[in-house]
């Protein structure tokens, strides 16, 4: 039987471990916040310096100044580009614990974000394309796909990004602020939702991948 003292003693050390307990999770999350944020540097300082070492290397080698490269050198600028501009603010974002920039800014950085990441996909989608004419219609590649032919295929890619990218713009209540990701992206509604650009963008994404990959197992299965 507990008499009053016990009760106070017990009530007492309950006290102490959740303070303990508090202490200990707020020490694990201030961990998780700094390797997310070494993480995130890391990811910037090999992308930046990586793709710029492509850049150098297609222009530098004058055997390598062909459509095919070029085209992987615009692959590169797009990734240099949004790890240089979208990467460093999820930095600030988990270094002060929210988001303190405003609605403008998290729209403009969603749709930068979305933008340079599906110009990048609809890019490798046509140089997957490219590739598998080359081995499989050859004299048509080499007669028809020319540099001018190549160029405007890139244009079209990264017109098609910004039709991509810009209807979000267009709805006030598209993007949101992810805690949990430390950047602004589409608010995560269900197909059945009205105006779920998160699930019907998903189903881009997996359609471009999968003729990416359709096309790169028939050039190497041929």
């Amino acid at each position: 039987m507990l008499t009053s003292t016990d009760t106070w003693t017990v009530s007492g050390i309950s006290t102490n471990m959740n303070s303990f307990d508090g202490e200990g999770t707020d020490h694990e999350s201030k961990l998780a916040e700094i390797l997310w944020i070494f993480a995130m540097i890391l990811i910037i300082g090999f992308s930046v310096v990586g793709n710029l070492t492509i850049c150098y290397a297609v222009f530098k080698n004058q055997s390598l100044r062909k459509p095919c490269f070029y085209m992987l050198c615009n692959i590169a600028v797009a990734d240099c580009l949004r790890a240089g501009l979208c990467f460093p603010v999820v930095i600030l974002a988990i270094w002060t614990g929210n988001w303190i920039y405003g609605k403008f800014m998290c729209d403009m950085l969603a749709f930068i974000n979305i933008y340079l990441y599906y110009g990048v996909l609809y890019t490798t989608l046509f140089l997957s394309v490219e590739r598998y004419l080359v081995v499989r219609f050859h004299r048509f590649h080499r007669q028809k796909l020319t540099g001018l032919t190549c160029l405007l295929g890139v244009l079209f890619a990264w017109a098609l990004s910004i039709a991509t990218a810009f209807p979000p713009i267009l709805n006030p209540n598209a993007y949101e602020y992810a805690s949990a990701e430390f950047q602004c992206t589409f608010k995560r509604r269900g197909f059945s939702d009205h105006g779920s650009e998160s699930g019907y963008y998903s189903v881009f994404y997996v359609a471009d991948n999968f003729l990416i990959v359709i096309f790169y197992v028939r050039v190497f299965c041929l």
